[in-house]
């Protein structure tokens, strides 16, 4: 016994060195890949090169030379000899290491390599060779076969096909499309043709094959014999009958393939996957009508069954009867069927595309009231409340939103990722404020009630109800203890209420912190002491600073770092409602290097002072300022005032304002588009909005107001229309 387990020991021995002469360890030659792929990776390829020369000199089995060629390949590929690379990829292929993931990547490039340089002849012997090795992967014998398609040898490509064919393993109807059109390539129809007529011989699948062969050579007489010879033997074949369906549409006789596939129907009323073929089969060839009776059909006989309801519902769509789609989504409704959440959200998904026209919008709401009397389904009943919300019902919503917190108030996953999250995503926040409230009075959920009051406190914000917002802010326990969210609330004061002196008293206690830094540094801009503005700014918080800190180097006359700081305003924060303003003002302060300085100093004070609501002070700086009518920030000014005018209800005195701008100002297709708006939101006249937008498109077609103008004109057409 010791004696064989010493001859077995030896033995083991010999076979682990004989390994090792044939090639690297598994470890050693994993590091080596490693390496050549880093040299690829960052892009060194005549190094990569000549790790593989010194590489290939020495001892490497098969497996191991096909990983070198490849990488060797890789780096003359790159390098632009296309000649080497071929040379290496053949080798690749001709070591036939089908188990090495290196040996397809190469056969991909190899293949499209020569075809893409027109060597024909090479890529034939190449697809010679790879057709001859036995491989199960599915896709690289289609790879070979398509290559053999592109050169026009269909022969070739449908001995390789022939079984995937047969077992429904690819698309038999694109493939023998392509087929076609390859024996027309290479001019062999006549030998492609006789193949398939001795394969026909074989099955009645290879004379389905043959028939689908001359149908796709537009050969139709000869396919209709094949196929209905097919019929014949096995009249219930479905896939027969339907390919003989059209075939004759094919050759332009409709009625008798309209009357194969009905009687196919007849034949067999209760078959449901013949109902949906037959629908997906009217669909194909545009007969909508039969193809929504089909698949209405399966969608009564199978109520829960959502994607062929929304197959006829997509149908009726494309034919606008809008008040159809309608009815088919709220008769399921109305008998219980496809209530759960995502047949609910893809309704209402198609729902909200309807309810844009008011009288649809109407439309299902009632049916909405309807289902409410009979039906307390929650998934239906928050698809009704997005619908109210959306089409600014918002009495119903409210009563709606209300009545569904009441009924499930003990499970938070329903109110809010359901409820709640349906009013965030509509914006519905009158509604959201409302819910938000009766859940904190009601202390529904005790345990999440400090983030409801801090949404709450954001809601009332959104609502631009500042003061309720700060009031919710500070009962929040513990939050006002933070000076981070003292500065949010000093903010909003300053900001929002142009109330200084609450947001500094907010802050006395606080350390010193860039929020805290960003509004002393602001308080000291507006008491014209740019010094003091600058050194707080400087360590100030927020895109917001930059803006601020332009105008305390106005005031020290520095333009340069004036202009590089609305630059970074600018540049992060493109979108904000007063970018076009400091645009405007950049500009006049790198043009206007003569302006009268008391003139610039005023208009900055009242730009400030106007941002933060300072009212009074803004009365007095514009009457101020009609003692500078010379002064390039004169139109500035101007449109401060007309703002000023329209919010005070002055809608005249705004227009007359903003008319009276001179047509060399370079912004007048803003003042345009400002009247424009105005005659539409605020006096609700559209002709005379209509008649500024026009002009405004007019005159600069090519403005970024004029696309907004277009955009509001289609707007109103369509209000119009419905």
């Amino acid at each position: 016994m010791a004696c064989r387990i010493k001859i077995l020991t030896v033995l083991l021995i010999l076979i682990s060195i004989s390994l090792n002469s044939l090639g690297y360890s598994a470890q050693e030659f994993a590091k080596i890949e490693d390496e050549l792929l880093y040299l690829y990776q960052i892009t060194k390829y005549s190094e990569l090169i000549a790790k593989c020369d010194s590489i290939l000199n020495s001892s490497l089995n098969d497996y191991q030379k096909t990983s070198i060629y490849f990488y060797r390949a890789q780096g003359y590929l790159k390098s632009g000899d296309i000649s080497k690379a071929l040379d290496d990829y053949e080798i690749v292929i001709e070591l036939n290491q089908i188990n090495n993931y290196h040996f397809h990547s190469a056969v991909n490039f190899y293949l499209e390599l020569l075809y893409s340089t027109g060597e024909e002849k090479r890529l034939r012997s190449a697809l010679d060779k790879l057709k001859k090795i036995k491989i199960s992967d599915d896709r690289f014998r289609k790879k070979i076969a398509d290559y053999y398609l592109l050169i026009g040898d269909p022969v070739n490509a449908y001995d390789i096909y022939e079984e995937l064919l047969k077992n429904k393993r690819i698309d038999t109807n694109s493939f023998l499309k392509d087929l076609v059109q390859s024996s027309i390539k290479g001019k062999v129809e006549d030998k492609l043709e006789k193949k398939l007529i001795e394969e026909s011989k074989k099955s009645n699948e290879d004379k389905l094959i043959l028939a689908k062969f001359y149908y796709w050579s537009n050969q139709y007489s000869k396919a209709l014999k094949i196929v209905n010879e097919l019929k014949q033997i096995s009249p219930g074949n479905v896939e027969y009958v339907i390919f003989l369906g059209e075939i004759y549409w094919a050759n332009g006789d409709k009625k008798k393939s309209f009357a194969e596939w009905e009687n196919l129907h007849l034949r067999n009323p209760d078959d449901l996957g013949i109902i949906v073929k037959l629908g997906d089969l009217y669909e194909k060839y545009n007969l909508l009508e039969e193809a929504y009776e089909k698949y209405r059909l399966y969608s009564d006989k199978i109520p829960s069954n959502l994607h062929y309801l929304m197959k006829a519902a997509s149908i009726l769509h494309l034919q606008g009867e809008y008040e159809k789609e309608i009815d088919l989504f709220f008769t399921r409704f109305e008998k219980g069927h496809l209530t759960d959440v995502n047949s609910c959200t893809q309704i209402e998904y198609k729902l909200k595309e309807l309810a844009e026209n008011k009288a649809y919008a109407d439309l299902m709401i009632k049916r909405f009231e309807k289902i409410e009397k009979s039906s307390k389904n929650f998934n239906v009943n928050v698809t009704e409340l997005s619908i109210l919300v959306l089409t600014d019902n918002y009495v119903k919503a409210n009563t709606l939103a209300l009545k569904l917190v009441e009924e499930n108030k003990n499970d938070f996953n329903k109110i809010n990722n359901y409820i709640l999250n349906k009013l965030r995503n509509q914006k519905g926040y009158v509604i959201l404020k409302n819910v938000l409230s009766t859940i904190i009075e009601k202390k529904y959920f005790p345990y999440k009630e400090k983030d409801f009051q801090l949404e709450l406190a954001n809601t009332y914000y959104r609502l631009k109800e500042y003061k309720n917002a700060i009031k919710m802010y500070e009962s929040i326990p513990g939050y006002s203890k933070n000076c981070n969210n003292r500065v949010k609330i000093a903010e909003i004061y300053m900001n929002d209420l142009g109330d200084f002196n609450s947001a500094l008293e907010l802050l006395e206690s606080c350390p010193a912190s860039p929020g805290k830094n960003y509004i002393l540094g602001i308080q000291k801009l507006i008491m014209d002491k740019p010094d003091e503005a600058i050194e707080y700014l400087a360590s100030g918080t927020g895109p917001e600073k930059h803006l601020w800190l332009a105008f305390a180097y106005i005031l020290k006359n520095n333009r340069e770092d004036a202009i590089q700081n609305f630059d970074q305003y600018i540049l992060y924060k493109p979108e904000s409602e007063i970018a076009g303003d400091v645009l405007s003002i950049s500009r006049q302060v790198e043009l206007s290097m003569f302006e009268d300085k008391k003139s610039e100093d005023l208009f900055i004070s009242l730009f400030i002072n106007n941002y933060f609501k300072q009212y009074s002070e803004v009365d007095a700086l514009l009457s101020e300022f009609e003692k500078y009518g010379s002064s390039s920030y004169y139109s500035e000014a101007q449109i401060i005032k007309a703002r000023r005018y329209r919010e005070q209800g002055k809608f005249r005195e705004a227009i007359n304002i903003l008319a009276k701008i001179p047509d060399i100002y370079y912004r007048k297709d803003y003042t345009i588009f400002l009247i424009g708006e105005i005659y539409r939101l605020d006096l609700n006249n559209k002709i005379m909005s209509h008649e500024n937008y026009g002009k405004l498109i007019m005159k600069y077609p090519e403005s970024i107001w004029s696309g907004r103008a277009r955009k509001i004109i289609e707007l109103m057409k369509r209000e119009e229309q419905s």
